[in-house]
């Protein structure tokens, strides 16, 4: 296995750009071909890690982790993973179904023990846990709204100091309508995930972090994942700084009378951290993710469980659909699975594909026509993955 701290700085065709991490022969290719990418692109870094057969064979860092002060990327600098997270917090959840705390099909809010108001929508207590996870709950952001980006908002309705956390959030959230009927449709919700860690504190008796540090990472032997911060003044040990086009400035979420860079306050962190919060390096990622790639032998959780994991929703109408925390296409019964992440500042993509898995991890989020990184990335990875003849041997 690599460690993610060889570093070996050497530089790869492009004199002016940092490449770190310890070259492998077999896949000079994908150095050049991520050089041309992070080049022509624009990016001010990347990180990717590969893993194959249960090892990591590669980790690289490409350009800048802070492009003001020169320091290159290393491949065990922490970039904010953002929806990366969901699938994080979908592994806590399966283990505590295991472990009898908790069932899929129990009513999330009873769980938790909220009472709905009357005069509140009357289907909120049909939600549960598995609608939460597969993201059927009912809300839907293209018809209504993300509470989790309303932190003034719902301070203000709350009656409590912005930016509004996840328990204001939540209340909040008991006196809006529904936008589907639970479980009829599918609707990306970062307010479920928020839920879910809030589950998975009441039902575990310690923070959501905490038990996902423990009962989820550590056992993979991944122990610098850790939730991440708003503001740049409190940026984390080794973790990379973010950037966005024309770095763009926006309403801080602290007051509403200043502005501050999107990145670094545009939107509350530490609120979103059971969705989007995790701080990560590509190398712990793949790590996190090859767990998964045979179910017989997943250190984390039982077979049983894995195929739950990865199994497709009732209403589910194609062999590709969003199971509990991934996105998954079912190749009879071989399972790709992935998930991707953005936010201002920072784009993410986790992949297992065809016994290969990768992470990578930029600190912009879109290319210089506008592009989301994680779209953009894939078909030169793809095509750089396919032209490997020959991988590294296992160690």
């Amino acid at each position: 296995m690599i460690a993610p701290l060889l570093l070996a700085l050497t530089l790869v065709a492009d004199p002016q750009l940092s490449v770190s991490g310890e070259p492998v022969p077999e896949l000079a290719s994908i150095d050049e071909a991520m050089q041309r990418f992070v080049t022509d692109n624009k990016i001010p870094g990347m990180s990717l890690a590969i893993g194959r057969e249960g090892q990591i064979v590669y980790a690289r860092g490409f350009g800048y982790a802070d492009r003001d002060e020169k320091i290159g990327v290393e491949p065990s600098h922490r970039f904010r993973i953002a929806s990366i997270s969901k699938p994080v917090t979908a592994v806590a959840v399966m283990l505590l179904v295991e472990r009898g705390k908790l069932k899929l099909d129990d009513p999330a809010f009873a769980i938790l023990g909220l009472s709905i108001p009357e005069d509140a929508d009357q289907r909120l207590p049909n939600i549960t846990v598995r609608h939460l996870l597969q993201h059927t709950a009912g809300w839907d952001r293209s018809i209504s709204f993300d509470a989790m980006f309303r932190p003034h908002i719902i301070a203000e309705d709350q009656g409590v100091p912005a930016p509004a956390g996840p328990d204001a959030i939540i209340r909040y959230t008991l006196n809006q309508m529904l936008d589907h009927e639970p479980g009829t449709k599918y609707a990306y919700s970062n307010l479920g995930y928020c839920i879910l860690g809030r589950i998975i504190e009441k039902v575990s008796g310690v923070d959501y972090e905490t038990f996902t540090q423990q009962e989820v990472l550590k056992p993979l032997g991944i122990t610098k994942m850790q939730i991440g911060h708003t503001l740049l003044k409190d940026r984390l040990w080794n973790e990379v700084r973010y950037y966005t086009p024309g770095e763009l400035r926006t309403e801080s979420i602290y007051d509403k009378k200043k502005r501050l860079a999107n990145q670094y306050g545009g939107w509350y962190l530490e609120a979103m951290d059971a969705h989007g919060g995790w701080i990560a390096s590509a190398p712990d990622l793949v790590k996190f993710a090859m767990a998964f790639d045979d179910p017989a032998k997943c250190p984390l959780l039982k077979p049983e469980s894995v195929k739950e994991m990865f199994a497709p929703p009732p209403i589910a109408k194609s062999k590709q659909y969003y199971g509990c925390g991934w996105s998954v296409t079912d190749n009879n019964g071989r399972f790709e699975y992935s998930h991707n992440g953005m936010l201002p500042g920072t784009a993410t993509v986790l992949m297992h594909r065809e016994g290969i898995t990768y992470a990578v991890l930029f600190n912009t989020h879109f290319d210089p026509k506008g592009k989301y990184l994680g779209a953009v990335i894939d078909a030169p990875i793809r095509d750089a993955l396919n032209g490997i003849k020959k991988w590294p041997e296992p160690k």
